[in-house]
């Protein structure tokens, strides 16, 4: 089984969120042994913000954005 952990908060080591969260997968990769756990930290590795061209999306030619 696969779990994603995604934590987010910018507060780092004073965020309760990410002990809970840290708490939480670790309960459960107790409870099902054999879990792989992907881990994503946004604060960290911060995603750039989508816009039309990162989706893929394109005008026509001539065309006004």
């Amino acid at each position: 089984m696969k779990l994603l952990h995604i934590d987010s908060s910018i507060l780092s080591g004073g965020s309760i969120s990410r002990q809970l969260t840290k708490d939480t997968v670790a309960q459960w990769v107790t409870n099902h042994p054999g879990t792989t756990v992907d881990y994503l930290d946004l604060a960290v590795d911060t995603p750039s913000h989508l816009s039309a061209d990162s989706l893929g999306f394109r005008a026509p030619a001539g065309a006004e954005c």
